[in-house]
């Protein structure tokens, strides 16, 4: 018998006794376990976007009035890409007074939080709502609304690749690779968010941004499995 064939048999000796089902059985069928990793790389379908207006002026009414027409312009805006009121989730409005250089100032807030997923209408979403008013556009995150049929694929994946290490082990040793027995996740990165460089674009009056917002909008899943696979003699 070869030393690689004894070897072979020593680690399914320790496979049973680590991790052989405990019961009332005397006869313990030779195991192999084997750990399987898998990643996979989808691209986000949705970024999650946060826009922002900041309006100050002398009085409280003021700011308010022009904080009103503002808001207008953008839900304007919003609508002709496609973007109802019903879409723009934790939307915020807010007035503050504020301290500078010892004099009072009233301060108009306006935040809209949306998720959108025209990746190619994003550089114009901005554009139009600095033109309207906006002083921030925030690419907060990415999102992939497919993360459950990831998960299983790439779980699935992970699985192959310990059914191939298995293949490969007993390939020189005279056994044949049996079903498997128990699949274990060991660990996983299933991320529901993913981040877009965080890109927070404070816009400045007059300044064209010269780069696309989004470089890489990919989504990293990972799977890590422990399989025990039955061997047959």
């Amino acid at each position: 018998m070869t030393n690689y064939k004894w070897l072979l048999i020593l680690t399914i000796l320790l496979s049973n006794a680590v991790f052989a089902e405990d019961g009332e059985h005397h006869h313990q069928e030779p195991v192999i376990n084997v750990i399987g990793h898998a990643e996979l790389l989808v691209p986000a379908d949705v970024a999650s976007l946060t826009i922002s207006a900041r309006i100050t002026s002398k009085t409280a009414k003021e700011v308010e009035a022009k904080g009103y027409q503002v808001g207008l312009k953008l839900k304007e805006v919003f609508k002709s890409f496609g973007i109802d009121e019903a879409a723009l989730t934790n939307s915020n409005h807010h007035l503050d007074a504020e301290i500078f250089d010892n004099k009072q100032q009233y301060v108009f807030n306006l935040d809209y939080n949306l998720d959108f997923g025209r990746f190619d209408l994003i550089d114009s979403l901005r554009e139009k709502t600095v033109e309207a008013g906006a002083t921030a556009f925030n690419i907060s995150g990415l999102i992939s609304s497919h993360a459950a049929e990831n998960k299983t694929k790439v779980r699935g994946l992970a699985y192959l690749d310990a059914k191939q290490k298995a293949e490969g082990l007993l390939s020189q040793s005279g056994f044949k690779l049996g079903k498997p027995l128990l699949i274990d996740d060991q660990r996983s990165d299933f991320p529901v968010y993913a981040s877009a460089r965080m890109l927070s674009d404070a816009v400045m009056p007059n300044v064209e941004p010269k780069a696309p917002l989004l470089e890489n909008r990919n989504i990293r899943f990972e799977q890590e499995v422990r399989v025990k696979f039955k061997i047959i003699e």
